[in-house]
C-alpha cells in the first residue's frame, strides 16, 4: 500500500472516530434535553395541580360556608316552627329533631352526636343517653359464662377486674339474681374464689342441689318487690307457687348484714324495674346496693302494646330509677343490645333499644380517670 493510501486510510479513520464522538455528543445532548423537558413539564404538572387543589378547597370551603348558612337559617326556622305548633311538645321536639338531622348530614354527623340543651330533651331522649353513652371505663374487662346460641352468647356477664372496681379475687360476694338453668356464670365467678348466691325458683328447679359448689349456693327464691309466696292464674289454670324475697330479707336471712356486695346480676325478665325501685325506696336495702361495687342489669322496656300515655309514663319511671343509682355512685361502663332478639321504639325524638345488657359501676376518687 502506497504512503498515500495510508495517509487517506488514517484520515478517513479520524474522521470516523470523529464522527463518533460527535454523534454521541448529540445522543448526550438530546438525552439531556429528555430529561430536562421531562423535568419541566414535571414542575408544571406540579404547579397546575396544586394551583387546581387549591381552587378546589377554596370552591368546597365557600360550600361548606354557604351549607352552614343554610344549615343555621334551617335551625331558625324548625325552632320557630317549634314553639308555634298547636300539639304537644314531644311531637314537636321529633319532628325538629328529624328536620335537624338532615341538616347535619351535610356536615358529616349524626342526630345522636348533636348537642342539645338537657332542658330541650325529651324523657325518651334522655333514658337513650342515659343507657347508651358510657359514663366511665374498665381496663380489665372480661366475659364470664354463658353458652352460644345461634351465633351470639346468651347467659354471660360482662365483669370489671380493675383494682379500684370492687371486686378483688378470692375476697368477694356475689349475688346473681335469674338463673333458668344455665349456672355457668356462677360457676365461673367461684372459680375466681368469689362467694356466690344464686337465686331462682320455678317448678324445674325444685331437683336443684343448695350446693353447687365449695363456695356456690342456689336459693329457690327470687327477688321480689315485696315477700311472700305468689302465682299467677289465667282462668282456672294457676302456676305454682314462687317463692318470693325482697333484698332486705335476703341479707339478712344470709346474715350479710353489714357486708359489701362485689357484684349484683338482675337478669329477671322486666321484674328488674318494681324490684330496683323497691330497693331504692328502702332504707336497709338501698344500703346494700350503694355499697354494691358492680350492678349488671338486663333490661326490658315493655312499649309494645301500650298507649303513648302508658309509654310515656313507663319511661319516666325507668328514667327516675336510673337517676337515683346515679346519685348512688352507678356510672354506665357498658351497653349491649339483646343480639337474639333486637326490639325498638321511636317515640318522642328518641330512637330506644327495647332489650339490653348494662354494666354500672359505683365508681370513687379510686378510679385513676376521676
Amino acid at each position: 500500500m502506497s504512503p498515500e493510501v495510508v495517509r487517506v486510510e488514517l484520515e478517513r479513520g479520524k474522521l470516523s472516530k470523529r464522527g463518533s464522538r460527535v454523534a454521541c455528543q448529540w445522543v448526550e445532548v438530546a438525552v439531556l434535553c429528555g430529561v430536562m423537558t421531562l423535568g419541566v413539564l414535571w414542575l408544571m404538572h406540579h404547579l397546575a395541580a396544586r394551583c387546581h387543589t387549591r381552587s378546589l378547597d377554596h370552591r368546597v370551603e365557600a360550600r361548606q360556608a354557604t351549607l352552614r348558612t343554610q344549615q343555621n337559617e334551617i335551625l331558625k326556622i324548625s325552632y320557630s316552627s317549634y314553639w308555634s305548633l298547636e300539639d304537644d311538645k314531644y311531637s314537636r321536639m321529633s319532628r325538629v329533631r328529624g328536620a335537624m338531622s338532615t341538616v347535619y348530614r351535610y356536615n358529616n354527623t349524626t342526630p345522636h352526636s348533636l348537642s342539645v340543651d338537657p332542658q330541650e330533651e325529651t324523657p325518651a331522649q334522655r333514658l337513650h343517653r342515659l343507657l347508651t353513652h358510657p359514663t366511665t371505663s374498665c381496663r380489665k374487662l372480661i366475659r364470664v359464662g354463658g353458652r352460644s346460641c345461634l351465633g351470639a352468647y346468651d347467659g354471660s356477664k360482662l365483669v370489671c377486674l380493675d383494682e379500684w372496681a370492687g371486686l378483688v379475687p378470692q375476697d368477694c360476694l356475689v349475688y346473681s339474681f335469674g338463673i333458668g338453668h344455665d349456672f355457668t356464670f356462677d360457676e365461673h365467678m367461684q372459680d375466681l374464689g368469689c362467694e356466690v348466691h344464686a337465686f331462682d325458683h320455678d317448678a324445674d328447679h325444685e331437683h336443684y342441689d343448695y350446693r353447687l359448689g365449695p363456695t356456690a349456693f342456689f336459693h329457690k327464691a327470687r327477688i321480689g318487690p315485696e315477700t311472700g309466696y305468689m302465682r299467677s292464674c289465667d282462668g282456672d289454670e294457676c302456676d305454682p307457687l314462687i317463692n318470693y324475697l325482697t333484698l332486705a330479707d335476703i341479707t339478712k336471712s344470709l346474715d350479710h348484714g353489714g357486708r359489701r356486695l362485689s357484684y349484683l346480676k338482675m337478669d329477671i325478665e322486666s321484674e328488674e324495674w318494681p324490684v330496683l325501685s323497691q330497693i331504692l325506696q328502702h332504707h336497709h336495702s338501698s344500703a346494700t346496693l350503694g355499697s354494691t361495687a358492680q350492678l349488671s342489669l338486663e333490661i326490658h322496656i315493655e312499649l309494645h302494646g301500650k298507649t303513648l300515655s302508658e309509654k310515656r309514663a313507663l319511661i319516666t319511671s325507668c328514667l327516675a330509677i336510673l337517676e337515683n343509682l346515679a346519685n348512688l355512685g352507678f356510672k354506665l361502663l357498658t351497653y349491649e343490645e339483646n343480639e337474639l332478639n333486637p326490639q325498638y321504639e321511636d317515640i318522642d325524638g328518641a330512637h330506644l333499644g327495647l332489650y339490653a345488657e348494662i354494666l354500672l359501676l359505683r365508681t370513687n376518687h379510686n378510679h385513676p380517670l376521676l
